[in-house]
C-alpha cells in the first residue's frame, strides 16, 4: 500500500541493480542502481543476508543520485537483497543475489582495431568494451576484462605468432 500511495503523488524509486542472481564478492566494489522521480528526501540504502528478515544500513544518499559505489561487506550469504527507501516510497530487490567471500577471478581478454581500443568513442567510458566490462562486473564481481586492441588492427593481426589465421590474414608480433 505504501508504493501505490506515494506513488499517487509521483514519488517512485525503482532498484536495478543489484535485482537478482549476482555475484558479489567480499571487497569489490559494484555499484547500487535505482531509477527514481519525484523523491522530496533523501534515500537510505540497506541490505539484508537473509532475504529481507533483518536490514543492515549501508549509507544515505541524496534523492538527486541513482547510484552508490558499495564495497561488498564480509557478510557472506546466497540470499542477499538491497532495498532504497525515501520517505514512504521503497523498494527491493526483486529477487536475492550473492556476496561471496570467493577470491577466484576470471579474465576476459578482448582483441581488435581501433572501435575496440576505444579510439572510436566520443568518451572512452562509453566505448562499447568499457561499457561491456562495467555490464559484466556488475553482475559477476569476478568477471574482469583487459583490452589488448591494437588500433589499425584486426583480431589476427594482434594473435601470437603461431596461431592458426584464416587463409589471406596475417599475425604481426611486433606489437607483442
Amino acid at each position: 500500500m505504501v508504493i501505490i500511495w506515494s506513488s499517487l503523488f509521483g514519488q517512485d524509486i525503482t532498484i536495478t541493480a543489484p535485482n537478482g542472481n549476482e555475484f558479489w564478492q567480499v571487497g569489490k566494489t559494484p555499484s547500487i542502481s535505482w531509477e527514481s522521480s519525484g523523491l522530496t528526501s533523501d534515500i537510505l540504502l540497506e541490505y539484508s543476508t537473509n532475504n529481507g528478515g533483518s536490514w543492515n544500513i549501508i549509507t544515505t544518499v541524496s534523492n538527486s543520485t541513482n547510484s552508490y559505489e558499495w564495497v561488498i561487506p564480509n557478510s557472506v550469504s546466497k540470499q542477499c537483497l538491497v532495498r532504497a527507501t525515501s520517505n514512504a516510497t521503497a523498494d527491493t530487490s526483486d529477487t536475492a543475489f550473492e556476496i561471496s567471500d570467493d577470491a577466484s577471478s576470471c579474465t576476459i581478454v578482448v582483441l581488435g582495431s581501433s572501435t575496440t581500443a576505444v579510439t572510436g568513442a566520443s568518451q572512452p567510458s562509453n566505448s562499447w568494451v568499457n561499457l561491456y566490462a562495467s555490464a559484466i562486473f556488475q553482475k559477476n564481481t569476478k568477471l574482469t576484462v583487459v583490452n589488448l586492441a591494437v588500433p589499425g588492427y584486426n583480431t589476427f593481426q594482434n594473435l601470437p605468432t603461431g596461431t592458426s589465421i584464416p587463409s589471406g590474414e596475417t599475425i604481426d608480433d611486433s606489437k607483442i
